[in-house]
């Protein structure tokens, strides 16, 4: 199989009550894969969930018959380290959302839970589409919405944080407005007073600043 998980491909959830299976692949990039996915409780009722899969580049990963991330035994401990990382963003998102000024440009984040072989972070569905997707229809709207994005980072930065991997697959459109955009990747969020500290930051090379 390859490195991302295919279309059809389910798997139970941590405590077994119900079944991810996967719609779309929606984005990627250097340490994480994003997918749409179903999940079907054991009464039958189906949900929509956006699913964030640990899940890096950077290593020798491959993908068993039955959808499990196999790691290369010299590459155990770099991955454990970015599964640390990845669970850390995420506490680190929980908090960010709970900030009134970046409430409504942050995604929601629901549970995090472990399952073929890494870490996903389960995530609220929202109408709209990853930019990296959308043709804007004119200068106008794509100024609008590049000014919009420009004041949610500007929020992340008064709120004590930098982002550092600002990339079309990274941002959501929301059909209504072209002034609204929703950040999904957290674990390149760093608080900026932590920044000399810091092992290692992930970001995407191609959009580095």
């Amino acid at each position: 199989m390859g490195r991302y998980l295919e279309k059809g491909a389910f798997f139970p959830d941590t405590n077994n009550v119900g079944e991810y299976r996967i719609t779309e692949l929606i984005g990627r990039g250097s340490s994480c894969a994003v997918y749409l996915a179903d999940f079907t409780d054991y009464e039958g009722n189906v949900t929509e969930h956006i699913l964030k899969e640990y899940n890096p580049t950077s290593l020798h990963t491959v993908r068993s018959s039955d959808g499990k991330l196999v790691v290369r035994e010299d590459e155990c401990e770099e991955f454990e380290n970015g599964l640390l990382r990845f669970r850390e963003g995420y506490k680190r998102q929980l908090a960010i959302r709970r900030m009134s000024e970046l409430k409504n440009s942050t995604i929601n984040v629901q549970k995090i839970f472990e399952a073929n072989g890494t870490n996903y972070i389960d995530m609220t569905v929202f109408n709209g589409i990853v930019y990296s997707r959308l043709e804007e229809e004119s200068l106008y709207q794509l100024l609008r919405r590049m000014k919009a994005l420009t004041q949610v980072i500007g929020s992340y930065h008064r709120s004590g944080f930098l982002h550092l991997d600002i990339k079309p697959d990274n941002i959501f459109a929301i059909p209504e407005t072209s002034e609204l955009v929703m950040l999904f990747d957290f674990d390149s969020v760093a608080e900026k007073e932590k920044m000399s500290s810091m092992g290692g930051l992930s970001y995407t090379k191609d959009w580095a600043a």
